[in-house]
């Protein structure tokens, strides 16, 4: 309602939905309100060893994850099958990916990365969100010197970030013991 509206913008609420509320509007609001802005260098994307782990804690949003977790309280597996489900799903559009730049088919290269920016926010895998953006902004001369070099940065830091959230359904599995 109107009331509902201006008491919103009076308690300076930063985000406010409207029934029914969709779900996927849901998500995306809770991952902007909880994303962070990192700054990212290619060498923080291809940590490969035991030692570096400590640095993957910036790859992933611990924070949108926690409110992921809320979101599904009550709901059997719900965090699991979000995480499984966005792994699953990024994995094969990765694949289209490479097949896209192989075939030179920029547009396509870019609207798959646009998929995967919005299912990373929602889980908060913050740098792949990063890495996705960077891809969407880059004009077709610029995919064309360096797509190849940020598609193999997004299969990199992938790799990582799917580690990092197996691991945190593993470590939320042994809390709720």
């Amino acid at each position: 309602t109107v009331e509902a509206m201006r008491e919103c913008d009076e308690a300076a609420v930063e985000a406010y939905l409207t029934k029914p509320v969709d779900a996927i509007t849901l998500l995306d609001t809770i991952a902007r309100l909880t994303a962070t802005v990192n700054t990212v260098d290619a060498a923080e994307l291809s940590p490969t060893t035991d030692d570096e782990n400590s640095n993957h804690s910036t790859l992933i949003n611990e924070n949108t994850l926690h409110q992921l977790a809320l979101l599904g309280e009550g709901q059997d597996n719900f965090l699991q099958v979000v995480i499984h489900g966005y792994i699953s799903e990024t994995e094969k559009i990765m694949e289209t990916m490479r097949t896209a730049l192989a075939n030179q088919e920029y547009a396509t290269f870019k609207e798959l990365a646009h998929i995967i920016k919005g299912s990373s926010g929602n889980v908060g895998a913050d740098v792949m969100y990063q890495l996705c953006s960077e891809i969407m902004q880059s004009n077709p001369t610029e995919l064309n010197l360096k797509a190849g070099i940020l598609l193999q940065q997004t299969q990199k830091c992938f790799k990582s970030t799917r580690m990092l959230l197996i691991q945190h359904l593993g470590d939320t599995s042994r809390a709720s013991l």
